[in-house]
């Protein structure tokens, strides 16, 4: 964060305060353990923790100012009174990126929205400095925060907002209106809240309706939810399209997966149409990944539709897409001593995320597939039919199936339709998993996917795999 005065912020915020002397801002946190030196504290009251009863910890910690939803007596460090301090932050926030005004590119969606960010963040840093969010910084209070670390270095911001509940995406795009919107696909995750797939169609096109007058919206034309807003001509916005199987403005061709010994890469050639007066002509450039499955191709036809929309040359473009590289969580491919392929996507887990990791371990499997599934969350009255659906298709891709969790057992129904029980193990926990796994006589071929949902922590497998089985 630049600089800013402490009286400054308490005229943006509308805040009050009894403090007389004046002095620099230069960061905001609202997480106790995060606190440096210069930064202001914002007390966010939680169903477990209020972020009031940590101020005097934060003031030893550096922080020189709080602000605060109800008084504090004997304070350490100045604060600032409003009437909720997470409406303090969203209009801090805003103020302050109106004054950095750095190209926004905004991406959400319900799968892939955190790699295509990251592929975004390599597209865009060949044009010039930019920022993206970091972590799981993607939320009504997490996007502020992410604002606020912009400076003046930067030319861009590549900013993703996530959602569990309706509202969300409306609540960050009153921070910032973005010149670039993309948004990846609509799915099935969060139905616990949202119920049915149009209410989930309806928040994350939240995002489409915030972008500046003139800027660009990205669409998916092989979603369907998405590819109505092909037509739409109520918004005053430029749009571009990108696809595989429907007719798009950037699409892809001859996609090939290499599992080589150097690593995992996906090639393929991507497609633009050039559109003049007279004549739709195609423009074709190879692009090299270091990333496995097609859904990873679609987030990279995103990010070069939003790169396009920016002006950066396709070379760049391919450039940047060269060097992205997914985390250890996401579709993450290891070649153990053994021989044995694993593959952590723990990260998160829905029915078009397991789909996918399912196609991509069946897209570079040489031997026999293992599926270890753990349960997929936050899918309310459609988890057990989900995890049936996903038992069948899981039985289509995989000659061993492992289902953890409390719908374990739905999972391993659907997919008994097709095995032999055989070759399906249900367990609870992932410590069973990992019991059943020391006794499985792996063989050097085998490609091993571990699947589930964050809150089943199936990274614990993953370690075992690669770590401690040997």
């Amino acid at each position: 964060m630049e600089s800013i005065k402490f009286s400054d912020i308490v005229r943006i915020i509308n805040g009050t305060t009894d403090c007389t002397y004046d002095f620099d801002v230069t960061g905001v946190e609202t997480d106790s353990r995060r606190i440096k030196q210069g930064d202001a504290f914002v007390c966010i009251v939680g169903a477990r923790v209020d972020g009031h009863t940590f101020i005097d910890t934060c003031a030893q910690n550096g922080a020189v100012c709080a602000i605060v939803s109800k008084p504090v007596e004997n304070a350490s460090i100045p604060t600032i009174l409003v009437e909720s301090t997470e409406e303090a932050l969203i209009i801090l926030a805003k103020t302050y990126y109106e004054m950095m005004s750095p190209f926004t590119v905004a991406v959400t969606g319900s799968c892939g929205k955190t790699s295509t960010k990251d592929m975004l963040f390599e597209v865009f840093s060949t044009s010039g400095n930019t920022l993206k969010t970091i972590g799981n910084y993607n939320s009504t209070i997490g996007l502020p925060l992410t604002v606020c670390r912009l400076s003046s270095e930067n030319k861009n911001a590549v900013l993703e907002m996530g959602t569990g509940h309706k509202g969300e995406i409306a609540t960050m795009c009153r921070v910032v209106h973005p010149d670039v919107a993309v948004i990846t696909n609509i799915g099935t995750c969060h139905m616990e809240y949202f119920q049915t797939q149009e209410n989930i169609f309806k928040e994350k096109t939240d995002l489409f309706r915030a972008v500046k007058p003139g800027g660009t919206i990205v669409i998916n034309a092989d979603d369907e939810y998405l590819s109505k807003f092909i037509d739409d001509n109520t918004l005053d916005v430029n749009k571009i399209t990108f696809g595989i199987t429907n007719d798009a403005d950037v699409s892809a061709i001859n996609i090939e997966t290499f599992n080589a010994e150097d690593g995992i890469r996906t090639e393929f050639d991507i497609c633009v149409k050039n559109k003049d007066a007279n004549a739709i002509r195609s423009v074709r450039v190879h692009a090299v990944m270091r990333s496995l499955g097609v859904h990873n191709v679609y987030n990279a036809l995103a990010a070069t539709c939003a790169g396009i929309a920016a002006g950066i040359p396709l070379t760049k473009i391919v450039n940047g897409l060269k060097c992205f590289v997914a985390d250890n969580m996401r579709l993450n491919v290891t070649k153990c001593k053994d021989g044995v392929t694993v593959i952590s996507d723990v990260y998160n887990s829905n029915p078009q995320a397991v789909e996918a990791a399912l196609k991509a371990m069946d897209n570079i499997a040489t031997g026999r597939r293992i599926a270890i599934l753990g349960d997929m969350l936050e899918l309310g009255t459609s988890a057990k039919d989900a995890h049936i659906n996903i038992g069948r298709l899981a039985a289509k891709y995989a000659n061993f199936i492992i289902s953890r969790g409390k719908m374990a057992v739905h999972t391993a129904g659907g997919a008994a339709e097709a095995i032999p029980y055989k070759s399906i193990q249900t367990v609870n926990t992932n410590a069973q998993v990992i019991e059943f796994l020391s006794t499985f006589e792996f063989l050097p071929n085998d490609t091993v996917l571990v699947k589930g949902s964050r809150g089943m922590q199936m990274e614990e497998v993953v370690d075992y795999l690669i770590n401690k089985r040997f």
